[in-house]
């Protein structure tokens, strides 16, 4: 039975989809949980950690690179220097 990781967490579903899509640009294939949950409530977010970007667990490691290099893309050198990167 293939084994899932969550390497995203975002609170709106509209958000989560738009990961996703990325992910499967650089050939990462993914899905989203919990997002049908947060449209029919949005007080769901908050219980359910967030709209969850999964992937196979043999994956993990190439998406969260990918995740790292576009938040160091967008972070200040301010913010690189408190965190030591």
């Amino acid at each position: 039975m293939a084994k899932f990781e969550t390497v995203a967490s975002f609170m709106s579903p509209i958000e989560a989809h738009i990961a996703k899509e990325r992910l499967e640009s650089e050939e990462i294939p993914s899905f989203v949980a919990h997002a049908n949950h947060v449209w029919a409530n949005w007080s769901y977010a908050n219980a359910l950690g967030g709209v969850k970007i999964k992937v196979l667990e043999k994956n993990a490691d190439n998406a969260k690179k990918y995740w790292i290099n576009i938040l160091m893309a967008n972070m200040s050198p301010i913010s690189k220097k408190c965190l030591q990167i």
